[in-house]
């Protein structure tokens, strides 16, 4: 509960910083918007992403729930202190070999469990990626392409992502655990992006200028701070115990706490602001934003709208939305 932004994972870094991320991954992120322009309309939108949120509440809540099982199964015997796995990432296909081989076939479902979840994950998120390329750096550029050309275009651009993906793997592995990797990339775009959407539709004041240098300097606030966190030597993990294993696992203990003591002293040299947890990321960049945005805007004339409907619900003005809508009935 110790609501210090430097804690690495805490109640707080989970409910600010998470929180914040979801929220530009369901509302903003081009995957969940495609997804959001391919239903009828508005209304079966809305159920779309209230169903989405309950499977993905669901799926959580059960990582939690295996997270608890690990630990309750290795709180006395840590299976990476005593070398049984490298990484701490390996510890949960470690606990299924471990507990579930004595029901046949278990271990080879999970497997086929995880390849179909990340499978179908990557393939959306290709899809989306190529044709939010294509749209945006290709159409223009050819404006008669057919239906068939601009399909082959897109198919090519997924499967050269998808190498660039596998190359990037490797790089990956060597940047620490995914979980922390995934959510400190994640964070430096999507407080921006949040931020812009955001701001489009709360403020009238915030023009084109302040958008664009507010995203420059947010993503140049957060990507400088997780690089930094990268090349630094990271905190060190809380103790693990070993008391509970047998006798003859424990030969590698003494390196591996004296190496954790040496990394605990490394840590004290870092600068304070690599030290903010990573779950914080997408926070700080909303917060950066806002405040450049808003000040650069002021700074340069403000701006104003032409269209209520761009506006949330509860800011707009109904006589300039009226007279918008019977004017466009009107243009119809």
């Amino acid at each position: 509960m110790d609501p210090d932004p430097f804690v690495r994972s805490s109640f707080w870094t989970v409910c600010l910083g998470l929180t914040t991320l979801w929220v530009s991954n369901l509302a903003v992120n081009q995957g969940c918007v495609q997804r959001f322009l391919a239903v009828p309309d508005l209304r079966v939108a809305k159920n779309s992403l209230i169903i989405f949120t309950a499977g993905l509440i669901f799926v959580k809540s059960c990582s939690c729930f295996i997270g608890l099982l690990i630990y309750a199964k290795y709180e006395s015997c840590d299976p990476f202190t005593i070398k049984k796995i490298s990484k701490i990432d390996q510890i949960l296909p470690y606990y299924i070999m471990d507990v579930g081989t004595k029901i046949p076939g278990l271990p080879g479902l999970f497997v086929s469990g995880i390849f179909s979840a990340a499978l179908s994950t990557m393939s959306s998120v290709l899809n989306t990626l190529a044709g939010t390329i294509y749209e945006d750096f290709i159409h223009h550029r050819m404006p008669n392409a057919s239906e068939k050309k601009a399909s082959n275009i897109m198919k090519m651009l997924v499967v050269l992502l998808g190498f660039l993906v596998l190359g990037l793997v490797f790089v990956a592995e060597r940047m620490g655990q995914v979980m922390h990797i995934a959510i400190s990339s994640s964070g430096v775009t999507s407080g921006t992006m949040l931020g812009m959407f955001s701001a489009g539709m709360i403020s009238r004041r915030i023009n084109t200028k302040g958008i664009i240098s507010a995203s420059v300097v947010s993503m140049a606030i957060t990507g400088t701070i997780m690089t930094g966190a990268q090349l630094n030597p990271k905190p060190p993990m809380l103790p693990l115990r070993t008391d509970g294993c047998d006798g003859d696992v424990l030969s590698n203990v003494t390196t591996i706490l004296t190496e954790t003591v040496t990394q605990a002293v490394e840590t004290d040299t870092v600068p304070l602001i690599f030290k903010l947890s990573f779950m914080h990321y997408s926070l700080l960049g909303l917060i950066s934003f806002f405040v450049v945005s808003f000040v650069v805007s002021h700074l340069t004339g403000g701006g104003d709208i032409n269209d209520e409907r761009l506006l949330a619900p509860f800011l707009r003005n109904p006589d300039k939305l009226e007279k918008e809508m019977t004017l466009l009935k009107h243009n119809i």
